[in-house]
């Protein structure tokens, strides 16, 4: 099968990094007055009282290098965003992929498929978010109404690659289609320079969250 070139594809759904005052140079700090050595008596003082209402715990430390939000607004809060895009997209979503015969678990399978010829099971439960089992049982369903094939990979003996027949390829273009009018629709008003921005940001977002 052909290889197509990589489109944008709204499929999956991005670091603000704070610098902590204590990532500061020593030097710079020294310029500044800010170490102890440079400290007045009544900083010292202060800073002595400070240590007795327990700054030094590091969760006090991260605090003041977090990023604080107002968690009682929800317009402030981006998870709220994303949650909410999220849903609403699967929603639009399922109502365009029904007509074809598509529930939103094939269509991730279809489209996680779609830069790659070949991939595991577990390389597309991990690109289309979808648990293993879940993965697994929906590319069986899959292989059943002949959409996908597999075969063992060439490299290694022990993975099960997964494949688009004729059938799930063709089925896949159409599918696209109406994602790509989702796509359309929903970021008319903003820019490719946006649209580039937001997807940087969130592939920053989920690195870091990655390692929680």
């Amino acid at each position: 099968m052909a290889r197509k070139q990589a489109r944008i594809v709204p499929q999956y759904g991005d670091e603000m990094t704070v610098q902590p005052e204590s990532s500061l140079p020593e030097s710079a700090l020294t310029e500044s007055g800010l170490t102890d050595s440079a400290q007045p008596e009544a900083g010292k003082s202060e800073a002595a009282e400070a240590d007795k209402t327990g700054t030094d715990d590091p969760q006090v430390g991260e605090a003041r290098s977090a990023i604080h939000i107002q968690t009682h607004m929800k317009r402030n809060w981006p998870f709220y965003w994303i949650s909410r895009v999220n849903a609403r997209y699967v929603q639009v979503l399922e109502r365009k992929l029904k007509p074809l015969g598509l529930d939103v678990a094939r269509w991730r399978v279809l489209i996680s498929l779609y830069e790659e010829e070949y991939l595991s099971v577990s390389e597309i439960s991990a690109f289309s978010t979808l648990r293993l089992n879940t993965t697994t049982k929906v590319v069986q369903r899959m292989i059943a109404d002949d959409l996908v094939r597999t075969r063992v990979r060439p490299t290694d003996g022990r993975v099960t690659e997964v494949c688009l027949t004729a059938r799930g390829d063709a089925l896949r273009d159409r599918a696209l289609a109406e994602a790509n009018k989702i796509l359309a629709a929903s970021f008319v008003n903003v820019s490719a320079e946006e649209l580039a921005a937001l997807n940087a940001t969130m592939e920053k977002v989920f690195a870091e969250i990655s390692r929680i």
